[in-house]
């Protein structure tokens, strides 16, 4: 149960001073882990659109999902318990069920290494996005407080969450 709520740090894209934004991420990420972004450049519709599709996969048949199963390259379907972050957990596995893709350099489109469902026509990597629809829910829990916080919903961007890969990559000074 929560006790009380956090408001996350918000972060404007689009200051002029750049490394004010910079600082104001990392404080973030030292803090808690988690932020908000404004004047990110992304439209609504797209943005939309983007979870509408991300809805209908994810409201597939298990069964229709795992024909996208994760590949080598690690992109892809990832079942519920599929994943495991604390290999010393009692937990079968983490309950989420997540679908990856990543950036396609150099490669045609036949050798690209994502999975792309058929079209009827984290929190492992650097950062997650928490999509969220307004629906309560989300809560953090910091070292530095004894009980979870409800994260209050934000029209325009989901909250980001500083990942596994970046906190490992800076020798764990990152929430």
């Amino acid at each position: 149960m929560a006790a009380g709520s956090l408001d996350l740090p918000v972060v404007d894209l689009a200051s002029p001073d750049l490394q004010s934004a910079a600082e104001a991420v990392r404080k973030a990420c030292v803090d808690s882990g988690f932020f908000y972004v404004t004047n990110h450049g992304i439209q609504d519709e797209l943005l939309a659109a983007v979870f509408g599709e991300s809805k209908k996969f994810f409201e597939l048949p298990l069964e229709e999902k795992m024909l996208l199963h994760r590949n080598s390259a690690h992109r892809g379907y990832t079942a519920p318990y599929d994943e495991k972050l604390d290999a010393s957990s009692e937990f079968q596995g983490d309950l989420k069920e997540s679908f990856y893709i990543g950036t396609v350099r150099d490669v045609d489109m036949q050798n690209d290494p994502n999975q792309w469902p058929p079209e009827d026509h984290s929190d492992y990597g650097m950062i997650t996005l928490l999509a969220t629809d307004g629906t309560p829910g989300l809560q953090i829990r910091r070292e530095k407080d004894e009980d979870w916080k409800d994260v209050h919903h934000s029209e325009g961007f989901p909250p980001i969450k500083a990942g596994d890969y970046l906190k490992e990559r800076l020798s764990a000074t990152y929430k």
